[in-house]
């Protein structure tokens, strides 16, 4: 869990953001604020989040994983 409250308040406007970029925007803010709330190991663990993400969307949505296959060449 999250225990600073300038952190929960940014998580719940990234969660609310209307887009990936405004809440990529938040992060990013919330980052040169706030550098100490940022997990020390988080450049390393970054890739392997998004992979895990994107592993779930496109098993959840087969169309997507369809179309981006498609794409390939």
């Amino acid at each position: 869990g999250v225990d600073d409250t300038f952190a929960q308040d940014c998580l719940e406007r990234i969660k609310s953001a209307k887009s990936p970029e405004e809440a990529a925007r938040i992060g990013r803010s919330m980052q040169r604020q706030r550098p100490d709330l940022i997990r020390p190991e988080w450049d390393n663990m970054k890739i392997d989040v998004m992979y895990s993400a994107l592993k779930c969307k496109f098993s959840t949505y087969p169309h997507l994983s369809s179309m981006l296959v498609s794409t390939a060449g």
